[in-house]
């Protein structure tokens, strides 16, 4: 049971799901109508040094493009940390009012690793607001389409700053990343009920012990080297490090030409090489 979508139970931090009783008609809203020049990005963050280097992305990113940064790395404050293990419990509509004057708040993952993508973004989703992400998850399979703007598809931090400067700048832009909010919504946290129910089902279900098979998108398979060895016909992991850990492919971004999409191929070559070396310590 972990958030990896090629789990036996899949645990997410949230999830997007289809609206059923989609209005038959209702005029658009101009989301870009309610934004001001002063605020235009938003980031929370507690962590101020992780394996993602995430920080290295955005100091580079502040020299071409305002950014507001919350929390313990920043200057500027608003309620307390966002965290899953306390969602709902404080005053989290003080953030919330916060991040919707803004045009973009980064949810900006501590670690790239597959399948990685936490509460932080499905939280985002839920405003008025355009994520900005960076992570290792597939998000085209997990969020609705034109929902989100993918820091790591931008060879570098100006790069980035130079379009989301023209999306604010330009209202019919702006506002085509907002019309998904007509046909999907978001559930925060981990679905308790589906999750307990899915668990019972996969152990009375022998055919459940067939190997997961996930669907990712071109761009995803262009990101993630998967390594590890999953679930044999038994339903048994025979290495669930090499799995969960090897498999997972996390990686950094590197500051300047070598970014984390340059230096992929390198550092899953040196992950393998360390998982070669375990094994053949173990046959020793």
């Amino acid at each position: 049971m972990t958030y990896r979508r090629d789990s036996d139970v899949v645990v997410p931090y949230g999830r997007v799901v289809p609206v059923t009783d989609v209005p038959t008609y209702e005029p658009p809203k101009n989301y870009w109508a309610n934004k001001t020049s002063t605020k235009f990005a938003a980031w929370m963050v507690s962590h101020c040094g992780t394996y993602s280097r995430r920080e290295w992305f955005v100091r580079d990113l502040v020299n071409y493009m305002p950014l507001d940064v919350f929390g313990r790395c920043g200057n500027k404050k608003c309620g307390r940390n966002l965290s899953i293990r306390t969602l709902g419990t404080f005053d989290q509509d003080e953030c919330n009012a916060v991040t919707q004057e803004y045009m973009f708040y980064f949810a900006f993952e501590n670690s790239i690793c597959k399948d990685y993508v936490t509460e932080k973004f499905f939280l985002a989703l839920t405003l008025d607001v355009i994520p900005v992400v960076f992570g290792g998850g597939d998000y085209e399979a997990v969020a609705p389409p034109n929902s989100y703007i993918n820091a790591l598809d931008f060879k570098t931090p100006k790069d980035l700053a130079v379009f989301l400067k023209l999306v604010a700048n330009n209202e019919t832009v702006y506002n085509k990343y907002m019309e998904w909010k007509d046909h999907y919504k978001v559930e925060l946290g981990h679905p308790f009920s589906p999750m307990v129910c899915d668990l019972c089902s996969k152990l009375h279900d022998p055919s459940s012990y067939m190997p997961v098979k996930v669907t990712r998108s071109p761009a995803e398979k262009a990101g993630v080297v998967t390594r590890g060895q999953g679930r044999d016909s038994s339903g048994s992991y025979p290495d669930l490090h090499s799995w969960f850990v090897v498999g997972s492919a996390c990686r950094r971004w590197w500051k300047g030409p070598y970014d984390y999409r340059d230096i992929k191929d390198y550092h899953n070559a040196h992950l393998a090489a360390a998982h070669r070396d375990d094994v053949d310590t173990l046959n020793v």
